[in-house]
């Protein structure tokens, strides 16, 4: 599993699409029924043998995980593909656009009509086919706004800013719009049934009501869009501005790629304990300076401020995105700080999920005083939105307000002045990851006045 061979994205469609795929080895040869249950066997005790721990996972691991749900799907011609994309993001590929060609034909009819296999730049740019494949997701598919962090160094030229970069890995970097797979009945050895498990979001801030996100472009998608105009895409999605950025400060970046050896891996885990020692105590200071201030405090008393800061460290979620957790998180916590970052053992259940929800983001705080975390490209000033379809908080940037229309039936004789925002990515704002916030407008009857259609380019 450890060759390349097996990390191509190429092999998806090899290995489900057979009737009857085998793996040779020279003269060894075995079924991949066998891969799947020592896939089964390494899932099941991982967490309880210790030396399970260490086998590494490799990107087919990700398919034999939930095998014959993934088998019926590549050949039933119903699995959207943003389902596709979103668990092989790990898979490689010579040419950037075999991550979408080398899934088309096992997602839906729609989505092989969507994108053509098409290699020919001048006729189908990077920027354009990226931009094709959102669109589709976004309407046919009529998925959840997508999960996007727009802050890489590295991102295909001429994307609009709210476009997805598929062709970038997202090492190191695990999404807040988190959308667990249906997991299949497993049986144990014993006879006992574990039930089948739905697929589920992590969160919910735009509400039960509002999950479909109501979304048009400009130029219209289709026919229209060309190499030239791909770029100046716009995005209009509907929602409410929530809240702006008053304070951020961001967690160090941690380059993985590096720690090849294990003293360099032991190396790794020494400095990211330090650092999330040094901000974590940075980032409490902040929190107790505001107790002190008499500021606004949306979550009521100190200790409730106290609860939501920890609680915004690790997204409310434990290590498998389940909670919200319980209060010995927020005593984990403290034995860290308490030790100065020497106490790792006790707190361990806080310090996993904490270090890959912090990689890659800043800890923000909200001119209202709501705690959270945010790209860590943001800036103070972005605005904090909950958009319909959007299952997390977005943080937009106001761009370039433009003056648009000026002739009669465009809008009078002066025409209108555009607001347009740069999509920054998701984020996670304690307090109204679970829909309180549109709740509220609901309940003062404010939803459809305060509702605003965002430009986003």
């Amino acid at each position: 599993m450890a060759r390349p061979w097996w990390g191509r994205v190429w092999i998806i469609q090899e290995v489900l699409k057979s009737r009857n795929s085998e793996f040779r080895c020279g003269e060894a040869t075995t079924s991949i029924d066998d891969f799947v249950a020592l896939e089964e066997v390494r899932r099941e005790h991982a967490r309880q043998v210790p030396g399970l721990r260490q086998i590494r996972s490799y990107p087919l691991n990700n398919i034999l995980s939930a095998w014959t749900l993934n088998r019926r799907d590549a050949n039933s011609d119903a699995c959207p593909l943003f389902d596709w994309l979103s668990i092989t993001h790990q898979f490689a590929f010579t040419q950037p656009r075999d991550r979408f060609y080398a899934l088309r034909d096992l997602a839906t009819p729609g989505a092989r009509r969507a994108i053509a296999a098409e290699y020919d730049a001048a006729r189908l740019s990077d920027a354009l086919l990226n931009v094709q494949v959102a669109v589709h997701v976004l309407t046919a598919e009529q998925r959840t706004l997508l999960p996007l962090q727009t802050s890489w160094r590295k991102r295909t030229r001429g994307l609009p800013s709210w476009c997805p970069d598929w062709y970038t890995p997202q090492e190191g970097y695990v999404a807040f719009v988190f959308h667990a797979p249906a997991v299949e009945a497993l049986t144990r050895e014993d006879g006992t049934t574990l039930p089948p498990e739905p697929p589920r979001l992590a969160f919910q801030a735009c509400g039960p009501r509002h999950t479909r996100a109501i979304v048009a472009f400009e130029p219209r998608a289709g026919s229209s869009l060309t190499n030239e105009t791909a770029g100046r895409c716009c995005l209009r999605v509907d929602g409410w501005h929530f809240d702006e950025i008053e304070a951020r400060k961001a967690f160090p970046a941690i380059d993985l790629s590096k720690e090849t050896t294990p003293q360099l891996q032991a190396d790794g885990r020494a400095a990211r304990r330090r650092a999330l020692y040094k901000k974590c105590a940075a980032w409490r200071r902040v929190v107790e300076r505001r107790i002190e201030g008499d500021q606004p405090n949306p979550y009521g008393s100190p200790d409730a401020l106290q609860a939501a800061f920890w609680r915004t460290l690790i997204a409310d979620r434990d290590e498998d995105w389940n909670g919200p957790p319980p209060d010995e998180f927020g005593d984990g916590l403290d034995r860290f700080l308490d030790s100065k970052g020497e106490d790792v053992q006790g707190s361990m259940a806080f310090l996993v999920p904490a270090v890959s929800r912090l990689a890659r983001r800043a800890f923000v705080v909200t001119k209202r005083g709501y705690l959270g975390l945010a790209p860590v490209g943001c800036r103070v000033g972005d605005l904090v939105c909950v958009l319909t379809g959007g299952a997390v908080p977005f943080i937009l940037r106001r761009e370039k307000a433009l003056h648009r229309g000026g002739g009669k039936g465009e809008g009078g004789s002066v025409g209108s002045t555009v607001q347009y925002h740069k999509w920054v990515g998701e984020s996670f704002v304690h307090g109204i990851m679970r829909g309180e916030w549109v709740s509220e407008l609901e309940k003062k009857q404010k939803l459809r006045s305060e509702m605003m259609t965002f430009e986003v380019t």
